[in-house]
């Protein structure tokens, strides 16, 4: 479980500067422990934008603190077909669709089966939702912010 370091160091001086005290404060902060889409109502028209930008920030994050790149893309078709996220790796695809629900739905797969019918090379298709399930159906790995680090690593 990761720990909140702001409340050990009130100096920024202490860590040798401000730009070591941010990275320490960006590679420690949970985001499912401070999680500012639970004040929002389901109904709420940023709900989902909010969501998406929070999994992203996650994602760049996570590869940063891991000395790689981020070669996140995301993908879109002249037919409106989208998946929120693309990360090649060589040869395959891991694709990510975020969805700020809580319930799962059929239409929740579209983008990213589109995208695997689309490809020779093997992509490996991953669903985020705000929910608490995680399973894998049809394929698709669906999971959660909170497991959402587990399914990550598995990629590198």
């Amino acid at each position: 479980m990761k720990k909140n370091i702001v409340g050990y160091y009130s100096n920024p001086s202490q860590l040798g500067g401000s730009e070591v005290y941010l990275k320490v404060l960006l590679e420690n902060i949970d985001l499912s422990q401070y999680n500012p889409l639970l004040f929002l109502s389901d109904t709420h028209p940023l709900k989902g934008n909010l969501y998406e930008t929070m999994i992203l920030s996650e994602l760049i994050k996570n590869r940063f603190n891991q000395g790689m790149i981020n070669n996140l893309l995301f993908y879109r078709d002249s037919n409106g077909n989208e998946v929120d996220v693309v990360i090649p790796h060589g040869n395959s695809y891991t694709v990510i669709e975020i969805k700020a629900s809580k319930t799962i739905t059929n239409r929740f797969f579209k983008g990213l089966n589109d995208f695997d019918n689309l490809q020779s090379e093997s992509v490996r298709k991953l669903l985020i939702h705000s929910g608490d399930i995680i399973r894998k159906q049809s394929g698709i790995q669906i999971t959660n912010l909170k497991s959402l680090e587990d399914h990550i690593k598995e990629e590198n």
